[in-house]
């Protein structure tokens, strides 16, 4: 579904490349399908997923919350384009 997300949303932008996209989500499936998706993850913990269950599955990024939100921000301008 996430990669089915990303073509969508390249549909919308096109003709310019997308040259990232993210996934941000709260439970180990967003992490794993978005990998499998090539998108770069960010965990966000949350009641049902703490943070230690969360980094088992190696996401690019894992917080709290997403407050702050300039953490993640910077986080996102610093990844490298993907073509």
């Amino acid at each position: 579904m996430i990669r089915a997300a990303i073509e969508r949303g390249t549909g919308l932008v096109a003709p310019a490349a997308v040259v990232r996209a993210f996934v941000l989500g709260d439970t180990p499936l967003d992490v794993t399908h978005g990998r499998a998706a090539g998108a770069s993850v960010i965990a966000v913990a949350s009641a049902r997923y703490g943070t230690a269950d969360l980094a088992r599955y190696y996401p690019d990024l894992l917080v709290g919350s997403l407050a702050p939100v300039e953490p993640i921000l910077s986080f996102m301008r610093s990844q490298p384009d993907r073509r």
